[in-house]
């Protein structure tokens, strides 16, 4: 077993050979591709930082969603792209000069690591949770303080129309509870969603 690797180390360090998760990236990036670009959501996705909010992304086996495909520079038309795509344990968790044009790489990083899940969960949760420390919390305040009373209102609506019996009225407005329903599945389902290096 170990002459099998020895050989194979040595094809790749030689050049003969690609590391085999460059195919497979590739493969992934093209299925990426092909999805469809008509998409209602609305996700933070910033492509210099290769990181996206969606549940795509932070479930992939690469750091990689349709999103940051779809807003990034033709790379299937460059050879040489997924050759030299370095992948790395920070921020860009993919690098490429085509991806990030004015971010040059940090030199203090090995260059091709490979993403640990918990350095990887943390690393997400960090980049958004900058987002907190904004100035304006009193408009924050304000609008969780909106929220909670449209919620408590409309629970209070919901209860007096159910206890009516009022079937026709659900009925009828069911779908205006979809924006609600889809906020409420996507964090559960991001709470409970293993996250694969």
């Amino acid at each position: 077993m170990l002459p099998h690797y020895q050989r194979r180390y040595a094809q790749v360090v030689s050049g003969r050979e690609k590391e085999s998760w460059r195919k497979d990236i590739k493969k992934e990036w093209k299925k990426l591709n092909c999805h469809d670009r008509r998409s209602t959501h609305i996700h933070a996705g910033d492509i210099t930082k290769w990181v996206c909010s969606c549940q795509a992304f932070l479930s992939s086996r690469w750091p990689m969603c349709y999103h940051l495909v779809h807003n990034s520079p033709d790379v299937l038309s460059n050879p040489d792209f997924f050759k030299t795509l370095i992948r790395q344990e920070h921020y860009p968790f993919l690098w490429h000069p085509l991806l990030q044009e004015n971010l040059p790489m940090e030199s203090n990083h090995p260059s091709s690591l490979d993403l640990a899940s918990s350095s990887f969960s943390s690393n997400i949760m960090d980049h958004f949770d900058h987002l907190n420390t904004d100035n304006n919390n009193t408009q924050g305040e304000e609008l969780f303080s909106n929220a909670r009373k449209y919620l408590e209102n409309a629970q209070e609506i919901v209860a007096d129309q159910h206890s009516k019996k009022n079937h026709s009225w659900i009925r009828a407005v069911n779908k205006n509870f979809f924006g609600i329903h889809k906020l409420v599945d996507d964090i559960h389902a991001y709470n409970r969603c293993v996250h694969n290096p």
